[in-house]
C-alpha cells in the first residue's frame, strides 16, 4: 500500500534536513537517532533506513512495551506507521489481495457472521499486525463476494445430488424475523446427509394445497433435471394442508412412484398435546399455570398466550426445587407484586396439595415414553421403518401401566381413543409395510394382523403395475415373513437379509442384485425419511443469521448465507469421513502392535522376492524398496491412519 501523507510526515519527523551543498545535488538528511547522513529524493529511503536503524527499533520496542503495559491500543494509522517503519514497504499484488479478501469473506459468510464484522477498529488493528499492506473486506465487499461463494458451494452440492440415483425431499414453512412466511426445501441422499436446498419468501400467497404444489413443482424439476423418477419420497409436517398436498401430488402419473410421509416427531408432539387437553389433565395444567417456575415468565400481557402443555413441561423440569420456592424471599416478593397474576396464598396452597403432586406424577408416567420416543424420532436420517414400532411400544408401555393399576384415576380409555385417532392420521400404508419389512419382526410365530396384510397388498399393487411382478413380490413377502426360502431360496433362515449386523435398508440391499422384486420395493421404502428435522434446522440457521439486528439482510442474501452456513458443515463432515474409520498411532493397543509387526515381517519377506501385494494388486519392484508404500499398505490393512499428525 502506498504511504499516505500522514505516514510520510511521520517518517520525515525522524530526520534533520541538512539542505543541499549545491543546487545540482539532492538534499541530505540526518537520522535523529543514529546521526547517519544520506541523500534522499523521496520518503522511500528514509523508511528503509528506519527499518534498519537499531536505535530507532530499540526506542520503538520500549514504547510498545510501555503501551502494552498500559493496555493502550494504537489507532489504525499508527499501526500502519509502526509496521512500515519496522519492515519497510510491503507490496501485495492485486491477485493476492483479492485472494485474501475472498477467503476472509468466505469465513464470515460460512460462520453466519454479520458482513460488517471486519469494520471494527480492533479487527482492522489485528489484520494490520499480520499484514500491514492489506485491508480486510468491508461489508460492501463481502456482499459482492457472496454470490460467487454461493455459486461455488451450489455447484458442489448440486453435483452430489445429481450423482445420486435418487433422493428424498423435505419441505416445511416458517415465519421469519420480519413476519414473512417462508418455505424451506431440503434434500436427503440415500443413507447419507441432508443438504439445504432453498428457502424462499411466499409473499402474500396463501398456503393452500394447490399453491404448495405450484411452489415446489419447479424446484422438483430442477433438482432431478426433469427426471421425476429420481425422487424417492417427500416428507412434510403433519398439518392437514400437507396431507392434501400429498394427495394432489400423488395424482400426477409421473409422481405415482413417490412415497409420502409425515414428520413423526410432530405427530408425537401432537399426541402429547391431545392428552394434556383431557379433562383429567386440564385441572393439573391450570394449577401449573398458577405456580411460578424459573422457566415460565409471568406477566399480565402474556398470560393469555400461554398454552398449557408448555407450562407443563416447565414444571417437569423444575419439579424438585418447586416445593421450597414458596419460602424464598424473591419468589414471595414477585408473587405479591402487581405484575404477578397469582396471589401468594393460592400458589402456596397448590404446592402443598398432595393431590397436585400425585396427579403430576401420573402425568409424568404417561408422557415419559412419548417424550423418549419423540427424541428418538428426531435423529439424523430417522427412517420410516421404526415409526409404527415406536407408536406400538408407547401403547405397550401404557398397557403395562394400566394392568399394574398403579394410577387408577388415569382415564386409559380416553387416552387409547386419542392414541388410535392420532396413529391413524399419522400413518399411511407405507408405514405399515415398512414395519413388516423389518427382518427383526419376522419368524414362523410372528403373524401379521389381516388389516396390516391388506395394507401391504394395497401398497404393492400401487408400486408394481405389472401383475406378474405384483404376485411374485407378494409371494416373496410371504416367504420373507415366514423365513421359508421362497423363490431361489432367497429367504431361507440363513439369508443375509436376516443378518443382525445390517440395518433394515442394507439388509434388503443384499438381495437387490439377486433378482428379488420385493427387494426393489423394500430398498426405497426403507430409505424413506420420516422427519422434517433438516427443514427445522434450516429455520434455526435462518433465525441465527437473519436477526432483528440484521433486518436489512434481503431474503435472497439470507437464503444464500443459510445455504453456505448449512452445507459447508455437511461437506466438511463428508470430507472427514475419509479417515473416520482409521485409528491414530497413539491409540494402538498391544494386539494392534503385534498384528502390525507380523504385517511388516510378511511384507519385508515378500519384498526380498521383489513382489509386494498391495490392495489386491501385484506390484513389481526394482532397486531400493520403498518403505513408504509398505507403511501405507500396512496402515490400510489395519485401518490405521498413516498421515503425520501435528501437535497443537
Amino acid at each position: 500500500m502506498a504511504p499516505t501523507q500522514a505516514n510520510a510526515a511521520f517518517v520525515w519527523r525522524q530526520f534533520i534536513d541538512l539542505g543541499r551543498s549545491n543546487s545540482k545535488k539532492s538534499k541530505r538528511y540526518r537520522c535523529r537517532h543514529c546521526q547517519k547522513d544520506f541523500a534522499a529524493t523521496s520518503v522511500g529511503r528514509p523508511k528503509e533506513h528506519l527499518a534498519a536503524c537499531e536505535k530507532w527499533q530499540a526506542k520503538q520496542r520500549q514504547e510498545r512495551q510501555a503501551q502494552d503495559n498500559a493496555g493502550y491500543l494504537p489507532s489504525y494509522s499508527e499501526a500502519i506507521q509502526k509496521k512500515i517503519t519496522e519492515v519497510g514497504i510491503q507490496h501485495i499484488s492485486q491477485d493476492e489481495s483479492h485472494s485474501y479478501a475472498y477467503d476472509a469473506a468466505a469465513a464470515v459468510i460460512a460462520g453466519g457472521r454479520p458482513f460488517s464484522l471486519f469494520e471494527s477498529r480492533r479487527w482492522r488493528y489485528f489484520f494490520t499486525r499480520i499484514k500491514p499492506g492489506w485491508k480486510p473486506p468491508s461489508r460492501a465487499a463481502i456482499t459482492r463476494i457472496l454470490p460467487d461463494f454461493y455459486q461455488e458451494l451450489y455447484d458442489e452440492v448440486f453435483k452430489r445430488i445429481t450423482s445420486s440415483e435418487w433422493f428424498n425431499i423435505i419441505f416445511d414453512a416458517f415465519d421469519n424475523v420480519s413476519g414473512h412466511r417462508i418455505v424451506n426445501i431440503s434434500v436427503q441422499l440415500p443413507d447419507g446427509p441432508a443438504f439445504y436446498w432453498k428457502t424462499f419468501d411466499t409473499g402474500d400467497e396463501q398456503h393452500t394445497a394447490e399453491n404448495w404444489v405450484k411452489l415446489i413443482w419447479g424446484e422438483m424439476q430442477q433438482l432431478c433435471g426433469g427426471d421425476l423418477s429420481r425422487i424417492n419420497s417427500i416428507c412434510t409436517d403433519t398439518e392437514n394442508t400437507m396431507r392434501s398436498v400429498h394427495g394432489l401430488l400423488g395424482r400426477f402419473p409421473e409422481l405415482s412412484h413417490i412415497n409420502f410421509s409425515l414428520c413423526d416427531s410432530h405427530g408425537l408432539q401432537l399426541l402429547i398435546k391431545d392428552i394434556l387437553l383431557l379433562p383429567f389433565f386440564e385441572d393439573l395444567c391450570n394449577n401449573i399455570e398458577n405456580v411460578p417456575t424459573h422457566k415460565v415468565e409471568r406477566s399480565n400481557s402474556r398470560a393469555d398466550q400461554k398454552v398449557p402443555y408448555n407450562s407443563f413441561f416447565s414444571i417437569l423440569r423444575s419439579r424438585d426445587p418447586a416445593r421450597d420456592w414458596s419460602i424464598r424471599k424473591g419468589v414471595r416478593d414477585e408473587l405479591r407484586s402487581q405484575d404477578c397474576p397469582v396471589l401468594l396464598p393460592e400458589a402456596v396452597r397448590i404446592i402443598k396439595d398432595n393431590c397436585f403432586w400425585l396427579k403430576l406424577e401420573a402425568a409424568i408416567a404417561v408422557l415419559k415414553p412419548v417424550n423418549e420416543f419423540q427424541h428418538a424420532s428426531e435423529a439424523d436420517g430417522a427412517g420410516i421403518a421404526h415409526v409404527v414400532n415406536r407408536w406400538l411400544q408407547i401403547k405397550s408401555k401404557w398397557s403395562e401401566m394400566g394392568e399394574a393399576d398403579q394410577f387408577p384415576d388415569i382415564p386409559w380409555d380416553d387416552i387409547d381413543a386419542i392414541f388410535k385417532a392420532r396413529l391413524d392420521k399419522q400413518t399411511y400404508d407405507i408405514h405399515w409395510i415398512a414395519d413388516a419389512l423389518r427382518p427383526d419382526t419376522t419368524g414362523p410365530n410372528l403373524k401379521l394382523p389381516p388389516s396390516v396384510f391388506a395394507r401391504v397388498q394395497e401398497y404393492l399393487q400401487k408400486q408394481l403395475k405389472n401383475d406378474d411382478e405384483y404376485h411374485r413380490a407378494l409371494s416373496e413377502f410371504t416367504h420373507f415373513r415366514m423365513r421359508t426360502g421362497g423363490p431361489d431360496g432367497l429367504f431361507n433362515k440363513h439369508s443375509a437379509v436376516y443378518d443382525d449386523g445390517f440395518k433394515p435398508a442394507m439388509a434388503w440391499q443384499c438381495l437387490l442384485n439377486q433378482g428379488s422384486i420385493l427387494a426393489r420395493v423394500a430398498v426405497k421404502v426403507m430409505n424413506t425419511l420420516a422427519n422434517s428435522v433438516p427443514s427445522e434446522r434450516s429455520f434455526s440457521a435462518l433465525s441465527f443469521i437473519h436477526t432483528k439486528a440484521r433486518n436489512r439482510l434481503t431474503p435472497m442474501h439470507a437464503d444464500m448465507q443459510a445455504f453456505i452456513f448449512m452445507n459447508d458443515r455437511v461437506l466438511d463432515r463428508l470430507k472427514d469421513q475419509k479417515y473416520a474409520h482409521k485409528k491414530r498411532w497413539a491409540d494402538l493397543e498391544e494386539k494392534d502392535w503385534l498384528e502390525l509387526e507380523d504385517s511388516y515381517l510378511e511384507l519385508f519377506v515378500n519384498a526380498q522376492g521383489k513382489k509386494v501385494w498391495m490392495d489386491g494388486v501385484m506390484a513389481s519392484t526394482s532397486g531400493d524398496f520403498e518403505w513408504e508404500g509398505v507403511l501405507q499398505s500396512t496402515g490400510d490393512m489395519l485401518g490405521v491412519g498413516t498421515e503425520v499428525e501435528s501437535e497443537v
